[in-house]
């Protein structure tokens, strides 16, 4: 217990050393499981020249008594930033949630950790940037899914 919060602490003060101004990001996702879209929101911030690291959420607008949403927590890599654009790696986990109602019978839920495995490419606006990530998740629900959409400086 010791040496986790020693290891909170200094990821804290690292993080505290390099912060900047964040990213949020407002898109649409689709799984290729999925035939539904889903709405995308994410936030990332610097955590030390070419990484960033933020949380995501995407809910599937499904209309067959299914409900569908994701968590991701990644890392983010960048292995090109030339200029306006930039090309980078994901990597981090991902809670998943599934319920479908079933009627008179009731509902069934389950839920899933998975590990996010992608790729992105992000070409900067000026005050925001367009966005295309496709990523694959392992294990959990497994799905290879692709989000787009516009990532805000704040």
């Amino acid at each position: 217990m010791k040496k986790i919060l020693i290891l909170v602490l200094a990821i804290m003060l690292f993080t505290g050393v390099y912060a900047q101004a964040g990213q949020l990001g407002l898109g649409l996702t689709k799984g290729a499981d999925i035939d539904d879209i889903g709405l995308y929101v994410g936030y990332q911030f610097g955590l030390a020249p070419k990484i960033n690291l933020g949380p995501d959420m995407t809910y599937y607008l499904t209309s067959s008594g299914l409900t569908y949403f994701e968590i991701n927590f990644n890392l983010f890599y960048s292995f090109v930033a030339d200029g306006n654009l930039s090309v980078y790696g994901l990597a981090g986990l991902q809670f998943a949630y599934a319920s479908i109602d079933l009627g008179f019978l009731g509902s069934s839920s389950n839920s899933e950790i998975g590990i996010n495995l992608g790729l992105g490419i992000q070409i900067n606006l000026g005050g925001a940037s367009l966005f295309l990530e496709p990523k694959f998740t392992i294990n959990g629900f497994e799905q290879l899914a692709f989000s787009g959409g516009v990532r805000f400086k704040l």
